[in-house]
């Protein structure tokens, strides 16, 4: 396992390497080009997965490149900034619901 802060590349059980996969920290990432929604050309981007090991790491690569070629790539949201984040939540203390 490896805890540098830069990306290393995946080897399989036979040693050879995965494409598209990288490991930094124990944690693996898909390096695909991606274009999201509103953008004009795709663009390499790192996708965290949720798998433990190499294979189930995988397998969540071809499900990703699979999504991503049907037009179904999961779309990120951007943080609010502090003060738009702030405002809506004191607005939902006011009108009494929970915010969750």
């Amino acid at each position: 396992m490896s805890t540098s802060r830069s990306f290393t590349p995946v080897y399989d059980s036979r040693k050879r390497k995965v494409r598209n996969l990288w490991q930094r920290g124990g944690k693996f990432y898909a390096r695909l080009k991606i274009a999201y929604p509103g953008e004009d050309a795709p663009v390499v981007r790192r996708v965290p997965h949720k798998a433990a090991t190499v294979i189930g790491a995988t397998k969540e690569l071809r499900e990703l490149q699979v999504r991503r070629d049907q037009g179904k790539s999961t779309v990120r949201g951007r943080t609010p900034l502090l003060k738009v984040y702030a405002t809506e939540y004191i607005h939902r203390i006011e009108e009494g619901g929970i915010y969750m």
